[in-house]
């Protein structure tokens, strides 16, 4: 008569070295009580260290049981008790079907329920609930205590904050990257940029990002630190929560339960006012819906003429590898405009102005000799025909050039092909044809 293939399963539900101790023993004992049996046929001994029961998404060794049992490799299945195999009822009775399909029994030695019997379903059903409702109430505790930790200041995470060092639930500023939280706060507030522009300038001058997994800032990345309240010395927990203590699954708080804050709990990197001050300025941004990325030469400046909204730039790279950029309206979409087309408008509207172009060139070109003069390896002077052909570039640079446009445009309003442009400094807007190349003295009627 064939031997019982018999298998083992045993799991700690941390990984501390006590626990792990129990682990090897529990090991040692299925291994021995497997062999104290003549009739029984050791099928291996599976365990999970470290794993929390109430779920089997995890639990990799459970998994790997399961798949044995199924392929025909196993007959019965020692656990120590119901808790040992799985904290949810569901999951318990789930999994012991399963095996009662494929002929596979469970049986738990300290609970002393053997599912090939009877009555095992039954028992096995009301042990699971208590084990459920143990693993319920141990949540509620963990919970109970990590609240009071924190009430008392206790910072709990697996990692601190760019700009901070962590140690035992205490924040320490960590200089090098405090100075750099610093510097995003002033080129928000004080020189108005946007978090696209402050991260490309971060990772052009090669400073690590907070996540250290690649060179390149984001947005997203500015963005966290301008909006976290810690660079102010204040202590905000229970962002997220776990409702569900059988998932164990973090979900972002929304009220199910009260976050914890505390006010001047460590060493701030930035003054309150600052940090308030940015909060406004990202409340007026978004109230506005101007992009201040500035990634492109109007970012945030062109507006449809028939609903108000923002036009957005669609960018695609044609077979050629040129790149082709066109503005349009994602709210009535009555408004748009190829890039191209847009700067000629702003270009022309500009030439239009009464600007004394040539004191402004000749200011231009009177540097460029300077520059030149003073460079000791200069060969000669420039010929008259030279001077000619970079007046000329300068001018082309003038009313082209898409940095002169951005600094000069103060906002952009397109009504199906009239384009009217207001220039910082001018009271009235220049109203170009796009669709002429013209200037235009009045808006037209409203249909």
């Amino acid at each position: 008569m064939a031997r019982l293939r018999v298998a083992a399963y045993c799991r700690v539900s941390t990984d501390q070295s006590d626990q792990l101790h129990s682990l090897a023993a529990q090991q040692r004992y299925f291994a021995e009580y497997i062999a104290a049996h003549p009739a029984w046929e050791n099928a291996g001994v599976w365990a999970d260290e470290g794993i929390s029961g109430t779920s089997t998404a995890k639990r990799r060794q459970f998994r790997a049981l399961m798949a044995a049992a199924e392929r025909g490799e196993i007959d019965l299945i020692l656990t120590k008790e119901v808790s040992r195999f799985a904290r949810n009822t569901v999951d318990t009775l789930a999994y012991t079907r399963k095996l009662r399909e494929w002929g596979v029994g469970v049986l738990f030695l300290t609970d002393n329920i053997d599912t090939r019997a009877g009555e095992g379903e039954f028992r096995l059903t009301i042990m699971a609930s208590v084990a459920q409702e143990e693993s319920r109430k141990t949540s509620e505790r963990v919970k109970w205590g990590q609240r009071r930790s924190m009430e008392r200041g206790v910072v709990f995470g697996a990692a601190a904050p760019y700009g901070y060092r962590l140690a035992d639930g205490v924040l320490t500023v960590q200089e090098e990257q405090a100075e750099v939280v610093r510097r995003v706060y002033r080129l928000f507030l004080e020189d108005g940029r946007g978090t696209h522009v402050i991260a490309r300038r971060l990772t052009e001058e090669g400073i690590p990002t907070p996540t250290a997994k690649g060179n390149a800032w984001s947005s997203t990345m500015v963005l966290r630190l301008l909006r976290n309240e810690k660079y102010c010395g204040d202590l905000l927990q229970k962002k997220t929560c776990t409702p569900d203590f059988l998932t164990h699954k973090k979900v972002r708080n929304c009220g199910q339960e009260e976050p914890v804050y505390l006010r001047d709990h460590h060493t701030p990197i930035i003054s309150r006012a600052q940090f308030e001050a940015a909060q406004r300025e990202l409340a007026r941004r978004s109230r506005a819906h101007i992009r201040h990325s500035a990634r492109y030469w109007c970012s945030g400046k062109v507006r449809c003429g028939v609903c108000g909204r923002a036009l957005t730039p669609r960018r695609s790279v044609r077979k050629d590898g040129s790149v082709h950029i066109r503005w349009a309206c994602r709210g009535c979409r009555g408004s748009a405009v190829q890039d191209n087309v847009l700067r000629g408008c702003v270009s022309l509207a500009l030439r239009s102005l009464p600007l004394d172009t040539n004191r402004l060139i000749r200011r231009l070109c009177a540097a460029w000799r300077a520059a030149e003069a003073a460079d000791r390896g200069r060969k000669g002077s420039l010929s008259d025909a030279q001077w000619r052909q970079r007046r000329e570039m300068i001018t082309d640079l003038l009313f082209t050039a898409p940095p002169v446009l951005g600094e000069a445009v103060q906002s952009v309003c397109i009504q199906q092909q009239l384009v009217a442009i207001r220039f910082h400094g001018l009271a009235e807007p220049v109203m170009v044809d796009s669709a002429l190349g013209q200037i235009r003295s009045a808006l037209p009627p409203k249909p």
